[in-house]
């Protein structure tokens, strides 16, 4: 009997592009980060806010400690169970500086998105997490979906039907936040559901800097493009400036695409 050829294993690996700019502010209060954990690889994105240095400060606490909390959560822990502890840490941190750091950092706060990826053997799998108006947006195919719902006044308006999403963008009180890190009283933290990512699939992270001035429909054509995720960041920065953005504007992007490997079993490979 002939033997069929066979089809190369596939698994899938992330390009990864990034880019933050203070914008038309004097200072940039949001902060970029991705690193390694027992749990998976972790990316974020922090929008501080709270005044000249506070909101730096705020910001910047979430990105840098959180990988520590992360990794001394135990490894049985369930791994969005170990981001929402975390997370609750970081905050718990935010609210001591503030209390500590006297009038300069006084009520700082952030927002946060998270991304826990998983390298499993059924493939990659995604899990976000979030409080603010810092958005999660994922493209599959020619169809974007956004996977977080702002924490804002105006995002209230929008479920409640008496504002269109193109309206909350000039809303006034669009900046608004109903939650955020460093925030007295019990800590809300949204999870998304777990996505089993394909090849082709993107993933976006970005502050209101951007989705506060562009709108859905024209993420949507800049992701559409097959560019290297670098080359999209910088496209979407140049989109939130074309669109008269006023905040700082800082944006992760995530591409899937499929990498071959050698099989799990075999005639060993000469050296």
């Amino acid at each position: 009997m002939a033997t069929l050829p066979q089809a190369p294993a596939m698994k899938c690996a992330l390009q990864v592009g990034e880019k933050s700019i203070a914008g038309a502010r004097p200072d940039n209060q949001d902060s970029l980060a991705h690193f390694d954990s027992p749990f998976g690889h972790v990316f974020l994105l922090a929008d501080g806010m709270g005044g000249y240095g506070g909101g730096s400060l705020a910001s910047s606490l979430t990105t840098s400690r959180l990988p520590e909390f992360l990794s001394a959560v135990p490894c049985s822990t369930a791994p969005q169970s170990a981001l929402l502890e975390a997370i609750e840490n970081v905050n718990r941190t935010i609210l001591e500086e503030s209390r500590a750091g006297g009038e300069a950092v006084e009520g700082m706060g952030s927002t946060l998105a998270a991304l826990l990826v998983r390298d499993t053997p059924d493939g990659l799998l995604a899990i976000g997490a979030h409080i603010g108006d810092t958005r999660i947006y994922f493209l599959r195919g020619e169809k974007l979906f956004r996977l977080t719902r702002d924490h804002t006044l105006v995002e209230q308006l929008v479920q409640s039907g008496a504002l269109t999403p193109d309206q909350a963008i000039d809303h006034p009180q669009a900046s608004v936040l109903t939650r955020a890190l460093g925030r007295g009283g019990p800590l809300s933290v949204d999870l998304t559901s777990w996505i089993l990512l394909q090849p082709g699939d993107v993933i976006l992270l970005c502050s209101d800097g951007l989705s506060g001035f562009a709108n859905q429909a024209s993420i949507r054509r800049v992701l559409l493009q097959d560019d290297p995720p670098e080359a999209i960041a910088n496209q979407l920065i140049e989109l939130a400036l074309s669109e008269q953005s006023t905040d700082n504007i800082s944006v992760l992007c995530l591409r899937v695409v499929a990498v071959p490997f050698p099989p799990a079993f075999g005639p060993s490979q000469p050296e």
